[in-house]
């Protein structure tokens, strides 16, 4: 029976046969060893999308260029820079993503109902979002095409702000973080969104961030109750830990170009700065004036006196 091999005939016809007589095997070509590894696979991906931006306007590639530097030289913590990256390439479990690979029965907002959860739904078009990003006192064109991607706003925020892109992103960022933290804990602990808690938090974070870098303290100190965090933050430590290793990134990137000290104490030595980041952690704001301390922490001062 002839037949002809329409895809790939010319290729199979001129693949040079074997004289040693060995058996087949499959072989990754794009990698020396002929084994297939995540990295050649993540840098084939990396490749094949750089050639499809080159297909793209000149001008739309160099600003998606521009975009990627001002990412990763933004002034946040490197876990907010990884995040921006992650969305950038909607690289997070969505509903629509998930329901792509078959580990969701719906793609829909499980939060509103109105439409697939997108990355682009949860961060600027669901409604409890809306009155987060309503409150922030932020002014900026939000996408309202649905086919308008998240890097393609931020293109246009890079257009649209300029200068003050770097200054504008930092923030963003941190509400974007904020957002998404929220929809997963109603996802996971069923705790209902709350957009004035979200942009608080958002605030805090950006704002207890440029603080700590602005500060002139190069030389400190820093204690800690939990012994483990300790030995892993200590210089030369190998020890890792999956689990926390972006705050872990976080702390190692502030202290970078100081001179700190991690050092353990006693839980019962630290119960003042535990009071204050349990409080915190709670949105309950500590205020500095002497007269205003809260009762509960001016008994742990006094008693540690």
């Amino acid at each position: 029976m002839k037949f002809e091999l329409r895809k790939g005939g010319n290729a199979i016809k001129s693949t040079p046969i074997s004289w040693s007589g060995g058996e087949d095997k499959l072989t990754w070509v794009h990698s020396r060893s002929g084994n297939f590894t995540v990295k050649s696979g993540y840098h084939l991906a990396f490749q094949l999308t750089e050639e499809k931006d080159r297909g793209q306007d000149s001008s739309s590639s160099k600003l998606n260029s521009i975009l990627w530097k001002k990412i990763w030289n933004l002034k946040s913590p490197p876990r907010l820079k990884h995040f921006l990256w992650r969305i950038i390439r909607n690289a997070v479990s969505t509903k629509e993503n998930l329901f792509a690979r078959k580990c969701a029965r719906s793609p829909i907002c499980g939060l509103c109902g109105a439409e697939i959860e997108t990355i682009e739904h949860v961060l600027l078009r669901c409604e409890w979002t809306e009155e987060v990003w309503a409150n922030s006192g932020i002014e900026f064109p939000r996408p309202v095409n649905k086919e308008v991607s998240i890097k393609k706003w931020f293109v246009n925020l890079l257009v649209n702000w300029g200068g003050q892109f770097m200054e504008r992103m930092g923030l963003i960022g941190q509400i974007c973080w904020a957002i998404w933290k929220q929809r997963n804990e109603w996802v996971f602990l069923q705790q209902m969104p709350n957009s004035k808690v979200a942009l608080k938090r958002a605030m805090g974070l950006h704002g207890e961030f440029l603080a700590a870098n602005c500060s002139q303290i190069n030389d400190a100190v820093i204690e800690s109750d939990c012994q483990p965090l300790v030995n892993m933050l200590q210089p030369k430590s190998v020890l890792k830990n999956w689990t926390i290793q972006a705050f872990l990134d976080d702390i190692s990137s502030f202290s970078a170009n100081s001179s700190f000290v991690f050092s353990w104490c006693n839980r019962q030595a630290n119960r003042c700065a535990n009071w204050i980041a349990c409080n915190s952690r709670l949105g309950v704001g500590i205020p500095l004036a002497p007269c205003n301390i809260p009762d509960e922490l001016y008994s742990l001062i006094r008693s540690d006196l």
